[in-house]
């Protein structure tokens, strides 16, 4: 699925394990249950707690590229079990823009999706690209609003 000339680190597509020993944070986990219908929570403990099925994309420094970053979260959104073929052919094509060919392409596959996609982007903070930035906040503007 990624093109031939960049290498992905899958361990970054790792969900992480849960520790043995947690603090139990019921508010928290109900919290988190009622934001699965908000498009983008940041915050994962509770994957494993309720068995949600998720991608999971640890993010770095280097993600600040808008093709790498976007190459990990459409991996991370096949991980979760959505195929964003069409996406991925548009970010490997010479002279492709997220923006322009990308994102359309995969908007329109979560919403053609039966099921809502979950996917971390854990670590976001260290994501500095005001690129990468303007493209998720297309991508959460442009997303097929949840039902509650």
């Amino acid at each position: 699925m990624a093109n031939a000339a960049e290498v992905v680190i899958t361990t970054k597509l790792f969900r992480p394990n849960p520790r043995q020993q947690t603090v139990k944070r019921k508010r928290l986990y109900d919290v988190l249950r009622q934001g699965r219908t908000l498009p983008l929570t940041l915050v994962a403990a509770w994957l494993t707690r309720d068995e949600i099925t998720a991608g999971w994309v640890s993010l770095d420094d280097g993600d600040n590229d808008p093709k790498r970053f976007w190459r990990y979260l459409l991996l991370g959104a096949y991980q979760a079990g959505l195929a964003p073929a069409a996406a991925l052919r548009r970010l490997d094509a010479g002279g492709s823009d997220v923006l322009r060919d990308v994102l359309p392409a995969f908007v329109n596959e979560l919403a053609s999706a039966e099921t809502v996609l979950v996917l971390v982007l854990d670590d976001y903070h260290l994501v500095t690209s005001a690129q990468v930035h303007m493209s998720v906040a297309a991508l959460l503007d442009r997303s097929r609003p949840s039902c509650t």
